[in-house]
Parts: C-alpha cells; structure tokens; sequence
C-alpha cells in the first residue's frame, strides 16, 4: 500500500494471495474448458466460451490497482482499462462478505479490489468519508 498526504493506493492481486484458491480456480477452468471442446468440437462457440469462462475470472486472476486522491478514486485493472469515479458520484463504501463495493449515488455498486488489511480498509473508509464531508477536498 502506498500512502502519501492526499492519495492512497494499493495493488491487489488475489491469485497471488490465495495460491491454494489459485489452483482450483486454474484446475476449474481447464475441466470447463475441456467440457466445451469434448462437448461442442473445436470452432468458434468453443473459443466463445472459453474466453467467457477467462473473462469472467478476470478480477481473482489478474492484478488491479486502486487510487483513492482528491479527484476520486480509480480501478485499474487489465482488460477493463481504468474506472474514474468523481466524489461527486460516490455516496460511500461498504466492506461484505464477497468483498468491497464502492456505492454509487445512481443506486449502483461498483466491486472494488480488497484491502491488503484492516488498516488499510479502515484508511479508505476514513478517507471516502472526509472527502464526500468535503473535510480534506483537493486544491
């Protein structure tokens, strides 16, 4: 995690973090994998599926970074690019069983990469919650 006055970061990367997880994610995707192409042969609703099946875990097997500063807070993530949401659009934070979720004020939830620990979690909620109060807004 890196931290300065007015900005807050932190990369994550589950599939390093769990390896035991790791493994049964990767062993799951083969076995999908090779049901599609006993299931389907070879061809394009094959290569479809499977692109489906590895998009769909994108978030547990690549690595994302997150930016919490005075502009907002930013995901980046490959694939998906980079995600920039304005204090103006953000209404809170909210830390559950299947992760974080940054609230939006359109009424939608937005997952976001975990913490590498409490502090840092606390630390986010803390900052989140001086920006949308106004108490630590950007020059």
């Amino acid at each position: 995690m890196h931290q300065s006055e007015h900005r807050l970061s932190w990369d994550s990367n589950p599939f390093r973090r769990d390896p035991v997880r790791a493994v049964l994610v990767v062993l799951i995707l083969v076995v999908c994998s090779s049901l599609t192409v006993w299931w389907l042969g070879y061809g394009w609703p094959t290569l479809t599926l499977i692109t489906l099946f590895v998009f769909s875990l994108r978030d547990f097997l690549l690595p994302s970074n997150m930016v919490v500063d005075g502009m907002g807070i930013t995901l980046s993530a490959p694939l998906t690019g980079a995600k920039c949401w304005s204090w103006d659009e953000i209404s809170g934070v909210e830390a559950g069983p299947r992760g974080l979720h940054l609230l939006l004020n359109n009424g939608t939830r937005r997952r976001i990469p975990q913490a590498p620990d409490l502090a840092a979690l606390d630390e986010l909620r803390l900052r989140v919650k001086e920006y949308l109060q106004g108490e630590n807004a950007p020059e």
